[in-house]
């Protein structure tokens, strides 16, 4: 996805502000979490949600929940997020921990980082027992999209 198209598919991002927001990102996700400055820009073209994310509270936690919780390391966390940017966009909590969770539980031979590329996030609603009752057995993965879409959507078809 070029910047056009990101803009045209997130026009908000026409008033974040270059100074505070968007150069502070750039910077994050190529010196900091290594990707260099061609593979922060795919990533941000690619995810462009990312840019209105606090590098403090949501970015950094989530680099090193890939870094630390997966074994990854830094180059791994680094390659997974360039492969799969919408890895930032997902919750510790809800997603990527009772998903890793899944993974070991399930896969016990195969490194974290290699099986969390190739196992739907979805997959971690079917539940584990060891990420402390946070992944529901039975229960539905969210919907595919955000919730505020899943409404607008419905009252234009209704």
């Amino acid at each position: 996805m070029g910047a056009a198209k990101a803009i045209a598919k997130h026009p908000q991002l026409l008033r974040l502000s270059v100074e505070h927001n968007l150069n502070p990102k750039l910077r994050y996700l190529a010196e900091e979490v290594g990707l260099g400055r061609d593979g922060a820009a795919k990533v941000i073209l690619r995810c462009p949600q990312v840019l209105g994310f606090n590098v403090e509270c949501n970015l950094t936690p989530k680099v090193r929940f890939l870094v630390e919780e997966t074994g990854a390391g830094r180059e791994g966390a680094a390659d997974l997020i360039l492969a799969y940017p919408s890895l930032l966009c997902m919750s510790i909590e809800r997603t990527l921990r009772p998903t890793l969770c899944f993974l070991v539980e399930n896969f016990p031979e195969t490194n974290a980082a290699d099986a969390l590329r190739t196992v739907s996030p979805a997959d971690s609603y079917r539940g584990c027992g060891c990420c402390g009752g946070t992944a529901k057995r039975g229960a539905s993965p969210p919907p595919p999209w955000p919730r505020s879409r899943q409404r607008s959507s419905a009252r234009r078809w209704a």
